[in-house]
């Protein structure tokens, strides 16, 4: 019987650029190589949905990807904006931890071999 765990970590330190993000590559220095960026995915649109008048204007997503606001609200807890490319956001697709397991249990010339994998996390 044989079980084993281990993560893999990484960071960008450093761009060749220079600068501190390459998006169309989703590249960010303090981020994994893995990472992702995009839309956050939280549901679907409904027809109740509150604000969405202002969120999606056009009313046409009707039960297509409803992605998470992360602008400004005015004073009374509205959204101040239309959803739009500077929701995007940085996520990690690596999971937090991997693992692997395997047994082999023989009797009389019979081998019975299980063999698994498994991980947590891992991203968005």
């Amino acid at each position: 019987m044989g079980i084993n765990l281990y993560a893999n970590r990484n960071k960008i330190t450093e761009l060749a650029t220079g600068q501190e993000k390459d998006e169309s590559n989703a590249w960010f220095v303090g981020e994994s190589i893995n990472s992702v960026y995009d839309y956050k995915r939280i549901g679907l649109w409904q027809e109740n949905d509150p604000y969405f008048d202002i969120l999606e204007p056009d009313g046409s997503n009707i039960g297509m990807i409803k992605v998470k606001y992360s602008g400004d609200y005015d004073e009374n807890g509205v959204p101040v904006r239309r959803i739009g490319a500077e929701d995007r956001q940085i996520m990690n697709a690596d999971p937090k931890w991997q693992g692997g397991f395997n047994t082999r249990v023989g009797y009389k010339g019979w081998d019975l071999n299980i063999i698994g994998t498994f991980q947590h996390g891992g991203g968005f």
